[in-house]
């Protein structure tokens, strides 16, 4: 086993990975919320929620272990799942920026 091979152990990851399943669920109800409003708007912002808990759910033992997966590629995923949730909040950041400015959706008089 080389250094690449060793995986963040106790209470603090252990709260790092709670706390991204957590916070991903909780956004993804936060989606199912917003999609009356905004249907597109809503599915974004639930799939934003379900790549960061994937992020969590990557980083842990119990999944690499069902999927066979070492500890290195284990991270890779996590840390892919969390770049990819970025890029969505940076996209919808993007997309969304008239209805910050003027608080009405863009199009709409």
């Amino acid at each position: 086993m080389n250094v690449t091979d060793t995986v963040r152990t106790g209470s603090t990851a252990d709260l790092i990975v709670l706390a991204a399943v957590v916070v991903g669920a909780l956004v993804v109800g936060y989606g199912f919320v917003l999609a009356p409003q905004s249907a597109l708007g809503g599915v974004h912002v639930a799939v934003i929620g379900v790549t960061l808990a994937m992020s969590g759910l990557f980083e842990t033992r119990f999944v690499g272990d069902r999927l066979g997966l070492s500890p290195r590629t284990r991270r890779t995923f996590s840390l892919a799942f969390a770049v990819i949730a970025l890029l969505l909040v940076l996209a919808f950041a993007v997309l969304y920026q008239g209805t910050f400015d003027s608080g009405a959706a863009p199009g709409v008089g």
